[in-house]
């Protein structure tokens, strides 16, 4: 059995776990059908944001942020821990149908540049 140091490996395996914990996010939003739904429904292509933290307060406390007047794109790539982070939460062109349930009912009402109620989703804390 190979010896590892204990601080590095660590470090390296919390980081490993948080960025699949991340990628799991991103796919369990947007199904992998998404552009053949969306020919067969012929719904609207929207624009998506997503910003996805690890517990409910921080996710309300940037809600908050956002209603106050900062930024989602800057708030995302500073908090988020999705992978969309780096693009400031964007996941591209959606349509509704294509995502899960629970991201289809909080958007159902929403207006363009609004933001969603916290949904929890995965072990993580999302707005769109």
């Amino acid at each position: 059995m190979p010896r590892r140091c204990k601080g590095v490996a660590a470090h390296t395996l919390r980081a490993k776990r948080a960025v699949l914990q991340a990628v799991a996010v991103s796919l369990a939003i947007v199904g992998l059908s998404a552009p053949s739904l969306a020919t067969q429904t012929g719904d609207a292509a929207r624009g998506l944001r997503l910003l996805a933290v690890r517990s409910a307060t921080e996710a309300n406390q940037l809600r908050q942020r956002i209603a106050g007047g900062e930024s989602f794109e800057s708030l995302a790539r500073e908090h988020s821990v999705d992978p969309s982070a780096t693009d400031g939460g964007n996941l591209g062109f959606v349509t509704v149908p294509d995502l899960r349930g629970e991201f289809q009912e909080a958007l159902a009402d929403l207006e363009p540049g609004a933001v969603s109620q916290v949904i929890p989703s995965g072990g993580a804390y999302i707005l769109l």
